[in-house]
């Protein structure tokens, strides 16, 4: 199954799409040792510690850069930041 349907499959679910990307791909190209032999490695994230860090002062941030003014949370603005990002993207490699 290609990574484009698996992301349909689990709906653009965020916390899973970033979990895939920055976390178990990145473990995975972290084997492969020959590839950082000359460069720094990249270093897995997890969701959870995004979603764990000072939340008041990131969703501020956050919101500012989605144009809302009413308090919303991390996890939601991190949603929206992402899919937002991910949908843009993906659009252009199926066009």
């Amino acid at each position: 199954m290609s990574t484009r349907q698996w992301a349909r499959d689990c709906g653009y679910d965020a916390a899973r799409l970033f979990t895939k990307f920055f976390g178990d791909d990145v473990r995975y190209l972290l084997s492969m040792e020959k590839l950082w032999a000359e460069r720094r490695p990249p270093e897995p994230m997890e969701w959870a510690a995004l979603t764990d860090k000072d939340e008041q002062s990131h969703s501020e941030e956050l919101a500012d850069q989605v144009g809302k003014e009413e308090a919303v949370s991390r996890e939601d603005l991190l949603y929206i930041q992402f899919t937002t990002s991910f949908s843009v993207n993906l659009g252009r490699l199926e066009s």
